[in-house]
């Protein structure tokens, strides 16, 4: 067998880019075969699959290609396209007596099966697969082709991954894989044209995006199989440009902790540059995506508005007792979020009160009847005003000590409870009511009336971010998904805890930050983790490679435990925490699995405007939770 992490890309048949009178000089008298191995390192012999060669054809082919070369091919009609799949061991020996004769030179298996067959014939595909296995003594690494959709169940999946066997990567629409459910040891990807009938040219922005992919495959010390089937179109072009971007693109670095070397570039990738026009067959996911926004309100157009469900106003005051909307400028920016919803009607603006630094007479106006009341009445009358969808509490922190100076008592807790009641009184089941909480321990166990505030509240939103924060002395993850031996505190700590107080699943927001934490820390020892640190600065998404380039001296790391991104200057010792496309994406499957409410962030302004965080959050709640 081949060495993993190799890359393996050809035609589907031995397609040239000219005819034999335009050969190059040296290819004048050779044959197809030499002239295209000379291109490229892999076919897909698809004439196998109407008539079986001779085995010294076989031979042959062999002997006209360098040692790299390999050969995948297309298993037999009279096994994968007899009636109901009925076939006969003896044609299953015949074939791979047949494809023996490559010797080192074999590439893969490929079983491609008809539009007619379907799931309900598992039972024969199995028989297939344990008749490949024996005829071949497991010597070959064997890819199946489905194009019927029905396939494309867990059952199937888990058969696949039983026998290793690898589920192909297809491109046609009616029975396109789906990439969330990639099976076996390898990847096999065939390119059956973006233009019915094998026809069509794949754009350079799609190949770019193939390549990306298959860049981090090989990472993941997985070999790579491609080949392009759209011989009636553009094939040849494809294929050489898709080879290009492959040997050439420039990926960042990335460490783990527990090894010394580790793959070098970004995960990211696979869900930020995905395919364009691959199908899915999962059903979308109704998780919430929750974007808070504090920036100026002709931003707004340059964000992909319709990524969310929920975009939330930050932030009114208060005034007295009431809700209040600061300015004309806070007020012109309510109503272009609002507008947004004549384009996307699911759309849901949400006013939030409060924020860091935002509620120092919180507890005070809160501890009354009348304070409460008033407030909650006011709340109604905005949203009646601007046509708003619901209000976001953003109280840090009741009962617990949050923003320097500001007021806060153990009464807060029932308080909270009592406004909560108050505010659905006065707005009823037509809007929205959420708040944001705490991430961590001390807020989680000590704010809120859990069972009685959830039973009213929608939702939730945990801010577990800032877990390391603005005043901690000690360096760490600030929105690590799970904790570590150094660090209790992460996303799946307050989930577990929240969902032991009572709260239910399915309201609890986790939280993902679109910014950077920067630390000076005392010692290089863990690449500044969990070191003696003081908060250096922040930095949003938008500007965070740019600050922690490897020409400004920082390396980039993956902690596998935390599931997190970190970054390192050792000359200087700054350690930077953030959240990146993986780890967002890595929260968003987290949500799906554990049947979360939704993911939420702040804050939209701090995104790129293109290929950023909001993008990755999509990508999976469109195609279902993908794994790894």
């Amino acid at each position: 067998m081949q060495n993993a992490d190799e890359f393996y890309s050809g035609m589907s048949g031995v397609a040239l880019p000219v005819p034999r009178s335009q050969y190059p000089p040296g290819f004048q008298d050779k044959s197809r075969l030499q002239y295209y191995a000379s291109m490229f390192n892999s076919v897909e012999v698809n004439s196998i699959f109407y008539k079986l060669p001779r085995s010294s054809t076989v031979a042959n082919w062999r002997e006209s290609v360098p040692a790299d070369f390999r050969f995948t091919f297309k298993v037999s009609k009279t096994i994968t396209h007899v009636k109901e799949l009925n076939f006969k061991q003896e044609d299953v020996n015949a074939f791979v007596n047949t494809v023996a004769e490559i010797g080192e030179k074999k590439g893969c298996l490929l079983a491609q099966f008809p539009p007619s067959l379907k799931i309900e014939r598992i039972n024969e595909l199995q028989n297939l697969v344990e008749a490949l296995g024996e005829a071949t003594n497991d010597e070959w690494r064997i890819a199946m082709e489905f194009r019927n959709a029905s396939w494309y169940e867990r059952e199937v999946f888990d058969l696949l991954n039983e026998y290793n066997i690898t589920l192909v990567i297809q491109d046609i629409p009616a029975s396109a894989t789906p990439l969330s459910n990639v099976t076996g040891s390898f990847i096999y990807l065939r390119f059956h044209g973006p233009e019915p009938r094998y026809r069509g040219d794949y754009s350079e922005e799609t190949l770019k995006k193939y390549s990306a992919l298959i860049k981090n495959w090989m990472t993941e010390e997985k070999t790579v199989f491609v080949y392009f089937n759209n011989t009636m179109g553009n094939a040849v072009n494809n294929l050489q440009t898709l080879n290009s971007y492959v040997r050439d693109s420039v990926f960042l670095k990335i460490v783990c902790p527990q090894t010394a070397l580790m793959r070098r570039y970004i995960a990211v990738v696979l869900f930020i540059l995905i395919i364009p026009f691959i199908s899915f067959s999962q059903k979308k996911n109704p998780v919430a995506v929750i974007g808070y926004f504090a920036g100026k309100s002709s931003a707004l157009d340059s964000f992909h508005i319709q990524k969310l469900t929920h975009m939330i106003f930050s932030f009114c005051h208060l005034n007295g007792n009431k809700l209040w909307v600061q300015n004309a400028a806070d007020t012109q920016q309510i109503q272009k979020m609002v507008a947004f919803k004549q384009q996307y009607p699911r759309l849901k603006i949400i006013l939030s009160v409060g924020g860091w630094g935002g509620c120092k007479d919180c507890s005070t106006v809160f501890a009354s009847d009348s304070g409460r009341n008033e407030f909650a009445s006011s709340t109604r009358q905005l949203m009646e005003y601007f046509h708003t969808d619901g209000i976001d509490l953003d109280w840090e922190y009741p009962a617990i000590a949050g923003y320097p100076g500001h007021a806060y008592s153990g009464a807060d807790k029932k308080n909270f409870t009592l406004l909560i009641e108050a505010l659905r009184r006065q707005l009823g089941k037509k809007y929205e009511i959420s708040f944001a909480a705490g991430g961590f321990d001390a807020f989680i166990d000590s704010s809120i009336e859990w069972k009685k505030v959830m039973r009213i509240a929608d939702k939730v939103n945990v801010m577990s971010y800032d877990l390391v924060h603005g005043f901690s002395k000690v360096s760490g993850h600030h929105t690590p998904l799970y904790s570590t031996l150094k660090q209790k505190q992460s996303v799946n700590n307050a989930v577990t805890r929240l969902i032991a107080a009572g709260v239910p699943a399915g309201k609890i927001i986790i939280g993902a930050a679109f910014y950077g934490r920067m630390y000076q820390v005392s010692d290089t020892a863990g690449n500044g983790l969990y070191s003696a640190a003081s908060f250096y600065r922040g930095v949003s998404y938008s500007r965070l490679y740019d600050s922690i380039s490897a020409i400004n001296g920082f390396n980039q790391y993956w902690d596998r435990v935390a599931n997190a991104p970190y970054a390192f200057n050792a000359a200087r010792k700054i350690l930077v925490t953030y959240d990146d496309s993986l780890s967002v994406t890595r929260k968003t499957q987290y949500v799906m699995k554990k049947k979360l409410g939704g993911i939420m962030f702040w804050q939209l302004m701090d995104d790129r405007l293109s290929n950023g965080l909001l993008d990755a959050i999509y990508f999976v709640k469109q195609n279902g939770e993908t794994g790894h």
